[in-house]
């Protein structure tokens, strides 16, 4: 294995002992991080993971019989990636500098020559000032081959996407840190190049296996649920009718999840729910208290429920289960064990399963997440699908014109060379604003943890933004990095009528003219002093949908990988979920009134 021989080559060229080098190294191990990528890559428990560590961390111990602890299952190149995304470069560097009695400088060039690159790059960048030249030179990370508009040879958008704007100051930096910074990016490129992610490709084979496999359940279901005695019994060749009969007394669809399942479904609910064609209505929930959001119309002999969480187990899904089953008993559940899982089963429910090989909240296109519910609700799904594929096929990171690799950069070198640690969203259409809410939850629960510090901030509305928050942003420059999802269409339906304007030509123009005017003077006046992305769509449809979902994963994957964080897990949110079990345990055991419950629970 190459990161054996590393190890070795390292004791040889530090004359030290291989013993003392492969201690320096396993001591170096961030526990969280690696019990983290080990439980993600090898497809274990947490707690399986960490007990594995706990063997690898013991004194008798060697490299060798740590990565046999491991697995079996994982190739050299896997357990490689988990063994250097978890090594804290600094402790590591330290002791073999303290072993040897040399400097750090010296020994960071001795570990490039012996295959620790990734190591000594991180380090590198991680201590960037440490590496001042005092020479600068003046940068723009602005890419050139997207600076005006997507040329046709690299629209995947099918005319959608009219304009991708990089705006911002052009600044001086160090040399050295530009250096190193485009060497990390370089060489996270070039290793993500030797394999897809676990959620790339497959998108259209899932589509084709779906409408194979499980729309045929979910079309016998609803006959059974909501057909005649006579359409449950007619013939196959009248089976497809007795099924479309069915299907139109459905008026109301409820989903039900949360986190990422829940972002999903803002932006595709919305869309179709305006459409005048539209079958039902689609109502998404998150949690038990959210029956309000139903309407008294909907009923048990005209709505369908679905209920999403893969393992089952989450608090509120439990409840929402247990709470909307008297009301809503016609459900289809998603899940592939735990209370939710059961509940489903003893309630009569269809039940769907996730596939194991799924990468949680990047693989949402390969899962009946989004399918299911828009199957039902006779939305275009085939159209959806394709220009799903279509996008995540032009963002492979094979593609040298790859749209999410450069505005990735774009953010990442924003956040080393300039510090920014905040991504202001703007959108000036409450559809855009759904579709962000994907992207805050893709960030927030997949890339600002392990003390990234980089968040999302959502903004107010455009235009209203400049009289509600705008000074703060103005106020603060080289803090936010301002990205923005904008509809450019021009709605002519009424022509403004200026009474008492002298200049006349006033009269020819529209609302969305104005609008336009002022949401131009937002982003040139942010780009004086911030950094400004503009994503700017002919209109806000399924496609754009599509494509915002496709671009977002990639994005923050790449970002993820960047900035050596690990995009899958959520221990935070683990964490989160026990602390719910025993809350709800402990409203049982507190047995007080209703007023003090939360006084009780949080001192």
């Amino acid at each position: 294995m190459k990161l054996i021989n590393g190890i070795k080559k390292l004791a040889g060229e530090s004359k030290i002992s291989l013993n003392k080098c492969e201690r320096a190294f396993i001591d170096a191990i961030n526990e969280e991080k690696f019990s983290i990528r080990l439980a993600e890559v090898g497809r274990l428990s947490i707690k399986k993971a960490r007990k594995i560590l706990e063997q690898i961390k013991s004194e008798e111990c060697d490299l060798s019989s740590s990565v046999n602890y491991i697995s079996t299952k994982l190739s050299d190149d896997e357990i490689e990636t988990i063994f250097l995304d978890s090594i804290d470069d600094h402790a590591f560097i330290s002791e073999i500098s303290n072993l040897t009695k040399r400097d750090f400088d010296d020994i960071t060039k001795v570990l490039e020559r012996v295959d620790f690159k990734k190591v000594v790059l991180r380090y590198k960048l991680n201590n960037l000032y440490a590496y001042t030249s005092g020479s600068t030179v003046a940068f723009s990370n602005k890419p050139e081959v997207f600076f005006h508009n997507l040329s046709p040879s690299l629209d995947f958008s099918n005319g959608k996407i009219k304009y991708v704007e990089f705006m911002g100051p052009d600044k001086e930096y160090d040399i050295e840190h530009v250096k190193i910074v485009n060497e990390w990016f370089g060489y996270v490129i070039y290793e993500m190049q030797k394999s897809s992610p676990i959620f790339k490709g497959g998108i259209k084979e899932y589509f084709e296996k779906f409408m194979e496999e499980q729309a045929p359940l979910i079309d016998e279901y609803i006959l059974s649920a909501f057909g005649t005695e006579a359409e449950k019994k007619t013939s196959d060749e009248e089976r497809d009718k007795a099924i479309k009969a069915a299907k139109s007394r459905i008026k109301y669809v409820i989903t039900f999840g949360i986190g990422g399942n829940e972002m999903r479904w803002h932006l595709l609910s919305s869309i179709n729910n305006k459409s005048k064609d539209k079958r039902a209505i689609w109502i998404t929930i998150h949690s038990a208290n959210e029956i309000d959001k139903i309407p008294s119309e909907a009923t048990a002999n005209n709505t369908l429920r679905f209920t999403f969480t893969k393992l089952g187990e989450t608090e509120e899904t439990r409840a929402s289960e247990e709470v909307l089953y008297g009301r809503f008993p016609n459900s289809i559940v998603c899940a592939n064990e735990g209370e939710v899982y059961q509940l489903g089963k003893m309630h009569g429910a269809l039940i769907l399963s996730f596939s194991r090989e799924i990468a949680g909240r990047f693989s949402a296109l390969k899962t009946p997440l989004n399918i299911a519910p828009m199957y039902v609700l006779g939305m275009d799904i085939k159209s959806y699908w394709e220009a799903s594929d279509r996008a995540d096929r032009a963002f492979r990171v094979d593609n040298p014109n790859n749209l999410a690799i450069e505005i990735a950069k774009f953010v990442f070198f924003e956040k080393i060379l300039n510090g920014i640690r905040i991504i202001y969203l703007g959108y000036n259409h409450s559809d855009l604003r759904k579709s962000l809410d994907e992207f805050v939850q893709l960030v927030m629960e997949g890339l600002a943890k392990e003390n990234n510090e980089i968040f999302t901030m959502m903004g107010v509305e455009y235009t209203r933004n400049a009289h509600y928050e705008i000074e703060g942003i103005l106020g603060n420059p080289n803090r936010f990095l301002i990205w923005n999802c904008l509809q450019i269409k021009i709605n002519k339906e009424e022509k403004l009528r200026y009474k008492y304007a002298r200049d006349t030509r006033k009269n020819n123009l529209y609302a969305d003219h104005i609008n336009t005017a002022l949401i131009a003077a937002n982003l040139t006046t942010f780009a004086e002093n911030s950094p400004v992305l503009a994503i700017l769509f002919d209109q806000v449809d399924l496609e754009t949908a599509a494509y915002l979902s496709k671009i977002y994963e990639d994005i923050v994957y790449i970002l993820c990988q960047l900035c050596n964080v690990e995009p899958y897990g959520n221990p935070m949110v683990k964490r989160m979920k026990e602390k719910n079990k025993k809350n709800i345990e402990k409203i049982y055991e507190l047995n007080i009134s209703d007023d003090r419950l939360m006084h009780e629970l949080i001192k």
